[in-house]
């Protein structure tokens, strides 16, 4: 008797059956490493660019000013940031527009296609500006990264100070979702 090199149909579907069985368990798991690492990389280029904005306040001794835009070329005065350019610009009049004798000094497009972005800050001023010394005007406040799906666990807070320092929220209470100042989960 010969041997015969290859498989059955019955091996063939067997094998079939078992792999959609390991890829029906390995897809939901592939799914969220896929929305966490999304998240971490816009908190992350958004994180580089504000802070970005404050070397340069404290290098060039200027005002810098970061808003959304929508043409790259002004400042549109909204504190959702989804699906907008960010610039940072030098503001010699401190009025949180892009005029004629102010130059653009970075825009950044964290291709929000899905997702939303929000600023809030005390004064509710929709941009952000650092003084020559490193510290806001006064606009201690946050941005709020949330998914697509709005599931919080995906959710990214960045948090400013009056100082000017730029942080990550926390999450104090190991519940896999980020507080803000005030201690409550970030919500969708």
């Amino acid at each position: 008797m010969k041997k015969r090199n290859g498989f059955s149909l019955i091996e063939l579907l067997a094998i079939v059956s078992i792999m959609s069985i390991i890829f029906g368990f390995a897809l939901p798991s592939f799914q969220s490493v896929t929305d966490k690492l999304k998240s971490d990389s816009v908190a992350e280029q958004l994180y580089h660019h504000l802070y970005h904005a404050r070397i340069e306040s404290i290098t060039k001794n200027i005002v810098t000013t970061v808003c959304a835009s929508l043409d790259k070329q002004q400042c549109i005065h909204d504190t959702d940031w989804s699906n907008h350019d960010i610039i940072i610009f030098q503001d010699k009049n401190n009025n949180g527009n892009i005029d004629t004798n102010e130059p653009i000094i970075s825009v950044m497009n964290l291709g929000l296609t899905q997702g939303t972005l929000k600023w809030k800050s005390f004064g509710n001023k929709p941009y952000l500006q650092w003084q020559p010394s490193g510290m806001t005007y006064y606009q201690n406040g946050n941005f709020t990264y949330c998914p697509k799906n709005h599931d919080e666990h995906y959710a990214k807070r960045i948090i400013l100070n009056t100082a000017g320092r730029i942080y990550f929220g926390y999450d104090r209470n190991h519940d896999g979702i980020q507080e803000g100042t005030n201690g409550k989960n970030i919500q969708c």
